[in-house]
């Protein structure tokens, strides 16, 4: 299990919400519609990375934020939550440029979409699902066995039929 020995992952804060680590996507995923409101601040503060697929909550931060989390405390808006959604667009680049000029943000959020979540949930599909073993295998096949020397990213064999592909190791694969 996930203990206080876990590598913690510094912009990632632990989730204040909901303990629903390993819920369905029903119990994580939740709505919240923000009014701007001029001269309101948002209330947000989020951690971009243009290679990331969300928007994770640093923190809320007041503003408009913390009026709706006033009002809707079954939505509340929790660091360690993560933003999927603005307004119908899924990008990051997308979704911050929504954030800024739409006067209207109709946010789709994720609770607990953090480092320590994922390794519980992780652990919880290896336990439920006995996947330890090939989840080891394909850890050990991205990292050194594809072309025989020296790894290949992302276990992706690039050559069918041939190089990659005859190579022993691979097989069934």
């Amino acid at each position: 299990a996930a203990g206080e020995d876990m590598p913690k992952i510094e912009t990632w804060p632990p989730c204040q919400g909901p303990g629903v680590s390993g819920g369905t996507t029903a119990e994580r995923m939740y709505k919240a519609n923000l009014v701007k409101v001029s001269g309101q601040p948002l209330g947000m503060e989020v951690d971009f990375m243009a290679e990331r697929s969300v928007l994770p909550i640093l923190f809320v931060s007041g503003g408009i934020a913390e009026s709706w989390n006033k009002e809707h405390p079954e939505a509340k808006i929790n660091a360690g939550d993560s933003i999927v959604e603005v307004n119908g667009v899924r990008s990051v680049a997308g979704m911050l440029q929504k954030c800024k000029e739409d006067p209207v943000l109709s946010l789709t959020l994720f609770r607990c979409l953090t480092y320590g979540h994922l390794v519980q949930d992780l652990e919880n599909l290896i336990s439920t699902k006995g996947c330890g073993p090939i989840l080891i295998r394909l850890s050990w096949q991205d990292a050194c066995v594809f072309n025989g020397q020296n790894g290949c990213p992302n276990a992706a064999m690039r050559l069918v039929g041939g190089g990659e592909y005859r190579f022993g190791a691979n097989a069934g694969l």
